[in-house]
This record gives structure tokens, sequence and C-alpha cells, in this order.
């Protein structure tokens, strides 16, 4: 099923149209009229989120086919909540965006500038996430430590932006001078620095650092 279609399945079934829906989360009525009828390019995921907490659904099925599917069935009866990768708030197990460092460097600045096509591909996160989170692969071995909590070069990382970075975290940041880095966000006496685990390079946290996200999951693909 296209989102478009889940959409106008959901104002069917709580008798809503645009007007009325627009009214109730304050997305434009003819941005929601343009999404169903398939007249404009797709919108932003901050612009439809309104619209999926409304609903009580992961804003994801506004637009990915396979989701919106899966929500569909849901309010057919046809099965059990349950048996859905889908769910809604912040326990969102959907898909996230595997971007570029240099994308993921410019939502640093400006996360509500991400449009469902900047990413490379949409991978299932299997953990509870923001509809933020973003996932990037792992350059190089200075988070490699040898252990099975290190990270390994091409290794994938989940990062999500709304989770608050603590000493002992895993963090992506950007540094003033615009570099991206993956490390562990790590405090003594003299205050917070970031460690590579492979021990390798130290960097006290300098003002001016933009904390993009702490890393909630990571996996290997394996084909």
């Amino acid at each position: 099923m296209k989102p478009r279609e889940l959409l106008q399945l959901l104002m069917d079934r709580h008798g809503d149209n645009p007007n009325s829906l627009s009214q109730k989360t304050k997305v434009p009525q003819p941005t929601i009229y343009r999404f169903i009828t398939g007249t404009a390019k797709e919108p932003r995921r901050s612009t439809l989120e309104p619209i999926a907490k409304h609903y009580g659904i992961a804003v994801e099925a506004l637009f990915d086919e396979k989701l919106a599917t899966g929500v569909a069935a849901i309010v057919l009866g046809q099965k059990e909540p349950t048996q859905t990768n889908v769910a809604s708030g912040p326990d969102i197990r959907g898909k996230v965006p595997l971007i570029s460092w240099v994308r993921a460097g410019e939502l640093c600045e400006s996360p509500d500038i991400f449009q469902p096509g900047d990413a490379e591909e949409w991978l299932y996160c299997p953990v509870p996430h923001s509809a933020s989170t973003f996932c990037l692969q792992v350059v190089g071995d200075s988070q490699d430590d040898g252990t099975p909590n290190g990270y390994r070069d091409g290794e994938i990382i989940f990062v999500d932006p709304e989770v608050d970075a603590q000493p002992g975290d895993d963090v992506v940041v950007r540094t003033p001078d615009n570099k991206m880095t993956f490390k562990r966000l790590k405090q003594d006496t003299e205050g917070l620095y970031l460690l590579g685990l492979n021990g390798k390079k130290i960097i006290r946290v300098p003002e001016g650092t933009v904390f993009c996200g702490v890393v909630i999951f990571s996996g290997v693909k394996r084909r």
C-alpha cells in the first residue's frame, strides 16, 4: 500500500477530511491534500509527524510502502499489532536512514532539512529510538579496541540525536572546525574529553563542539 493510501484509510476510519485533519494537527490543509492525491513532492518527515502522532503510528509508515501496508493491516483487523515493527511515540522500531558523514554534519546544524530521498538506504532499527535517528557507517579503526564492545571498520551505527550524551556514551560530534568524529565521551578532573577506543587519540571537548547524537545500537551487514 502506498503511504498516501494509508493516510486516506486512516482519515476515512476516523471520519476526517483534509480540513478537519489540518485543524487537529496544525498541518496545512493544502499539504495534506497534495500528499493524499500525490500531486506534490514527498514532504519532510517533520511535516507529517503531527499526523503520525495523531493517529498513533510511526511517521516512517507515511514514507515506506512496506510499513504502510503493515499499519493498514492492523487498521483493517487482519493481524495483531504485536506482529508489526511499527510502534507509536518514541518507542519506534521502524526504518532509519543510512546517510553519509557529510550529510550527518549538516543535520547536526539543521535536523529539519533531512528529506527521505537523501538516504542511501533505509535500515530497520531493533531498539526503541526517536524519529530523528539516523545511521552511519564506521570508517577506520579508531573505535576498534579488539573486543566485542568496539566498532569495526564498515560497521553500521544507529545514532539518536534526542538522547542526552553522558560520560561513557559513544557519541558522534562535529568539532568547531566542522569535522565529524565518532568517539567515546569520557570525563576526568579536567572535564569532558573524547576517547578513541583504540587508545590512539584523546580530544578535549572544545567550546563550539556540537553533539550530533548518541549511539544506541550497532550492527554489521552480512549481505
